[in-house]
């Protein structure tokens, strides 16, 4: 990326994370060839998620310098048989999948603020992670355990991308947001349900047909827990 400018830099390195979920998702690899790529590069794309983290914790560094190693992460979760999601990664064997791809949410809602994300790179970035998510969620064991420890992050983030102009991420979030309330942790926390009820009601005012009638159906679900 040297001699490269803003956000191309971004775009760049947004580009490398997709083109890995473009090789994961190729119709010639197999389940051992995709675990032999994990094994290879999950390691190395955690770290780096997990270093720059730490680093920008202590005021180091810029968020934007993982971009692509959380697009890159979201292939995997995407792509990687169900059970080696469970596995955790980098040299200590300590990194956890489920936590580079919260974190990456996360920053992409601080990045994003007033609805910044839509387009940008941090936009892929959301696109990614909400896929990543919908695969993920109901999947049961210790990923859903710890998804559900989340949902007070990750529920009010859903909500926000909801609403976003961009349809697909709103769908996507919508659907996220459908799946963690069948867990019990959700269903027992009434002041949470209220709070998506009441979040719901600007994705049912949605320019988009499709991203209302998900947004029905998320109210509805919530309203009868």
């Amino acid at each position: 990326v040297k001699g490269l400018k803003g956000g191309e830099v971004e775009k760049v390195q947004v580009v490398a994370g997709e083109a890995m979920g473009v090789l994961l998702s190729s119709r010639g690899g197999n389940a051992f060839w995709r675990q032999r790529a994990s094994s290879k590069a999950m390691g190395s794309i955690m770290g780096t998620i997990e270093a720059e983290v730490a680093e920008g914790k202590e005021g180091k560094t810029e968020d934007m310098k993982i971009l692509g190693a959380l697009v890159a992460a979201s292939a995997f979760a995407c792509t990687l048989p169900v059970e080696l999601l469970d596995k955790t990664w980098g040299e200590d064997g300590k990194i956890d999948l489920i936590e580079c791809l919260v974190t990456g949410i996360v920053l992409a809602e601080k990045r994003g603020g007033g609805g910044g994300w839509t387009d940008g790179a941090w936009g892929s970035v959301v696109k990614n992670s909400l896929a990543s998510f919908l695969r993920l969620i109901g999947g049961g064991g210790e990923r859903e355990e710890m998804l559900n420890k989340r949902r007070s992050t990750l529920l009010p983030i859903m909500l926000h991308h909801a609403s976003s102009a961009c349809s697909i991420s709103a769908i996507l979030a919508l659907e996220c947001t459908i799946k963690l309330g069948g867990s019990k942790e959700v269903k027992e926390d009434k002041v949470l349900i209220k709070r998506i009820c009441e979040g719901l009601k600007e994705s049912l005012s949605h320019d988009r047909r499709e991203v209302r009638e998900k947004a029905v159906e998320a109210r509805n679900l919530y309203m009868l827990l």
